[in-house]
């Protein structure tokens, strides 16, 4: 990853999370700090401040009314309202609105985690490098903060994260839970010894996402920024090849490939789950709800069989090192504020609420993995949730630049990563790789 990010990457080993607070208890004293500063000269009063949000949900509501509570209390005269934004339209949307200054700007906004370099890199949003520790500083994610840092400078810290944990049935898969990554392959593999025709560890080709903590755990990386800002490729790199070589015996010897086709991706990962050819399914904890859904559901689940929940076995993929968690990819949001925000500072005092225990801790307690590490001792106690906050605490986004866009369109990952389940060499596949990844980024 870039070699500017203000939070280096932690290796951290896997460590319970202790048991709810108690929701009356959060309110009252989230709102007991609410102090009303009214009359405090720095801030106007007679302003509405906008939150565009993407597509929030009900679980979002309890945080979503304390921030509207929490800042109207504090800065009494001032009103805040909070609009929807869609997945599919809001890129264009921001770029009318943060960028080209057309229509009616939001104060502080949403953005989906790989999209947030494309708003850094263009001025888009305020530069927020002096107020990280105010923020919440090595208490938030620090993948997040990676990516939502620019040339040196932070702009976007995170909103909440959904991590990648590994599920099975115990129908299937022993109730022991690996240790380390090698333990893990090693239990995929006998797994489909055991019963050809099944994945022990279900991994098609152009699952990208879940080839990469191969490459993560034995040092590979997909790129690094040089001090003179290029980039650089790291799948030709020792650990890179060392990564891939192990994805692809996974690919060959624990995945079953007319289960999980080397030319495939991860969209069928449930609707395969339900028939009973997975051992271990690694993918995005919302797999869960996935296949515990009843088959009457759209899409259909599998939850009086396989996908039962007191079936289910969930667990955050272990790490090269015993006891370790591994570097996995994670989806969420960051958030920022407009450059062109017509109340700068009171869409800070927005932001700052939204990072805070008291904002994150609802957050939490509602099933999104907090922004910050901390809050996430709020969350519910089951086993998938606990295994994807473990997962969020060690997550590596992709590389923070504005060109990152065009690599995910183009399929470069995908296609070299299908090349490499079909048999093909590494070290040749790697290094065609990592010259598309560089041609691309490091374009004018």
């Amino acid at each position: 990853m870039s070699s500017h990010h203000l939070i280096p990457r932690r290796r951290r080993a896997a460590v319970p999370l202790v048991a709810v607070l108690g929701v009356a208890g959060l309110v009252l004293s989230a709102c007991s700090s609410g102090k009303a500063t009214g009359d405090d000269p720095t801030y106007p009063t007679g302003q509405t401040i906008t939150v565009s949000l993407i597509a929030p949900s009900a679980a979002q509501d309890a945080a979503n009314d304390y921030l509207k509570a929490t800042f109207e209390a504090k800065f009494p005269g001032n009103k805040l309202v909070v609009e929807k934004e869609a997945w599919g339209t809001y890129q264009d949307d921001y770029a009318k609105e943060l960028i080209d200054g057309k229509g009616t700007i939001p104060d502080v906004v949403e953005m989906g985690n790989t999209q947030t370099p494309g708003f850094t890199a263009t001025g888009a949003l305020l530069d927020l490098t002096d107020r990280y520790e105010d923020l919440g500083g090595d208490d938030l994610l620090p993948g997040f903060v990676e990516i939502g840092s620019y040339e040196g400078r932070f702009f976007a810290p995170p909103y909440y994260s959904i991590g990648h944990v590994v599920l099975g049935s115990s129908d299937i898969v022993s109730g022991t839970i690996p240790e380390s990554l090698g333990e893990y392959v090693a239990a995929g593999t006998t797994l489909k010894e055991k019963k050809s025709s099944r994945s022990g560890i279900y991994l098609p080709g152009k699952d990208w996402y879940d080839v990469m903590p191969y490459v993560w755990e034995n040092g590979g990386y997909i790129a690094k920024q040089a001090d003179d800002g290029s980039w650089k490729a790291g799948f030709s790199s020792s650990g890179g090849i060392i990564g891939l070589v192990q994805a692809q015996n996974v690919m060959k010897k624990a995945n079953n490939q007319k289960v999980g086709p080397a030319d495939a991706d991860e969209a069928d990962a449930a609707k395969v789950f339900c028939k009973g050819k997975i051992g271990y399914l690694a993918g995005p904890a919302s797999l869960a709800g996935a296949v515990s859904a009843s088959k009457k559901a759209d899409p259909p689940g599998c939850g009086t069989t396989y996908g039962d929940p007191s079936k289910l076995v969930a667990f955050a993929l272990p790490g090269k090192e015993k006891g370790s968690v591994a570097a996995t990819f994670a989806g969420g949001s960051n958030l920022g504020v407009a450059a062109k925000s017509k109340n700068p500072e009171l869409a800070y005092q927005v932001l700052k609420i939204m990072t805070s225990p008291g904002y994150q801790d609802l957050m939490a307690l509602n099933d999104f993995i907090p922004a910050r590490i901390t809050s996430a001792e709020n969350l519910p106690q089951d086993s998938v949730t606990l295994a994807s906050a473990r997962a969020a605490q060690n997550a590596i986004l992709t590389p923070a630049s504005p060109q990152w866009a065009t690599v995910e369109s183009k399929q470069y990952l995908q296609d070299a990563f299908a090349e490499i389940a079909a048999g093909g060499s590494v070290p040749a596949i790697a290094k065609k790789l990592d010259k598309e990844i560089e041609d691309t980024l490091n374009a004018k």
